[in-house]
């Protein structure tokens, strides 16, 4: 699509941070629904931190989505699209909502035996609107409000990558800090307010605060002015080196993890690590360190290219697995292993066989539509009558 050399480490640290993000939420469903933290408690403190900054991953995904984004569609001069909005809003939309659809459906509904349904909560997943009306976003797959944040994202996008085009190299690099600095002062007032308000109304500030665009669209435009600056550099000096000291700033940020307990936690979902992010994914262009490197095996792409496919099965199939386990006063290791092998060994098959093929097929739709709607003749005689 981008005539462009494909970045294959990328592709690698997407599945990285969406096992993270995976592996997080299956401990926390573990926990919530039947040790009572036995689990937890029992892990090495080291091992527990990193668990616990699972989160934590949610940003470099859509830093990712900014980045690769820029990367394939920005055209050659680097100030707009290659091809027109239409086009592109459709090959995401078409490439993520049959598949979300599909999971509700099949899935998710069955599991869910349809108890307490009602159709405002269901039309707003249906249609991907929750991370705009959060207080429905728990009653169907609730990773997928990331789905309807992308979503609203890519609407943008074409306006967005029109305006970042305009920046040269420090424009770029003020367009990151801004957006680090904006998402530290967002994080502090959201603390002053929850500390002041009642129960009830801090869960909502919560919900809109931690799945809304207007928290993610610094990440995802980050990542955008990070690939336009990738693009420009290279241009200019193809053989010089972007970042150094790449296996630094993947050392910096599992430093961070590690430690994540020392921080609040809304620092490091939505502030903290932002920079350290952009600088590694940009150590992961170059394909320079010993992660990109190992990120760059063919197998690490083929789960890569399906991570967003992992990502919304990973909700329903864990909906689906749990009544399976409800006998047991805690779910065996043998059942998270096996929900992990079920839900890395569909997402290839998925992505392969529904997903492409759904996406071309209603692409090529389209585009017949488009060839076959009526063309108005121009007039005969172009002199109108006074």
């Amino acid at each position: 699509m981008s005539g462009r050399a494909k970045i294959t480490g990328l592709d690698g640290l997407r599945f990285l941070a969406i096992t993270h993000l995976v592996i997080f939420h299956l401990l926390a469903h573990h926990r919530a629904v039947s040790d009572g933290g036995q689990l937890f408690n029992s892990l090495p403190e080291s091992l527990l931190n990193i668990v616990l900054g699972g989160p934590t991953a949610t940003g470099m995904f859509f830093i990712l989505s900014g980045f690769i984004l820029t990367y394939v569609y920005v055209n050659p001069s680097l100030n707009g699209l290659k091809c027109d909005s239409m086009t592109f809003f459709l090959n995401r939309l078409f490439r993520i909502w049959p598949l979300h659809m599909v999971l509700m459906l099949a899935l998710t509904a069955p599991a869910l035996r349809m108890d307490g349904f009602a159709w405002p909560d269901f039309l707003i997943n249906f249609f991907l609107l929750q991370t705009w009306f959060t207080g429905s976003m728990g009653a169907w797959n609730v990773p997928a409000w990331a789905a309807s944040c992308i979503l609203t994202l890519c609407l943008l996008f074409p306006l967005l990558v029109t305006y970042l085009g305009r920046f040269r190299f420090k424009g770029l690099v003020g367009v990151g800090v801004f957006f680090a600095a904006t998402n530290i002062i967002l994080c502090f007032l959201f603390r002053s307010l929850h500390e002041v308000l009642p129960a009830h109304q801090q869960e909502v500030l919560i919900r809109q605060f931690y799945y809304s665009p207007l928290i993610w669209v610094g990440y995802f435009m980050s990542g955008m002015a990070a690939a336009l600056f990738f693009l420009r550099f290279k241009s200019l000096y193809p053989e010089r080196s972007l970042i150094p000291f790449p296996n630094l700033w993947v050392g910096l940020i599992l430093a961070v993890v590690v430690f994540n307990r020392m921080i609040p936690h809304v620092y490091m979902r939505h502030s903290v690590l932002l920079v350290f992010q952009v600088l590694m994914i940009l150590s992961f262009a170059e394909g320079k360190g010993f992660l990109p490197k190992l990120c760059q095996r063919k197998g690490m792409q083929l789960m890569g290219a399906c991570s967003f496919t992992i990502y919304l099965l990973h909700g329903p199939l864990m909906v689906f697995f749990a009544p399976l386990f409800k006998a047991y006063e805690t779910i065996p290791f043998y059942a998270s292993f096996l929900y992990l092998l079920t839900l890395f060994a569909s997402a290839p098959l998925i992505e392969r066989y529904f997903v492409e093929p759904t996406r071309r097929w209603l692409l090529q739709g389209v585009r017949l539509s488009r060839h076959k709607l009526p063309v108005l003749a121009p007039p005969q005689d172009s002199k109108l009558p006074s």
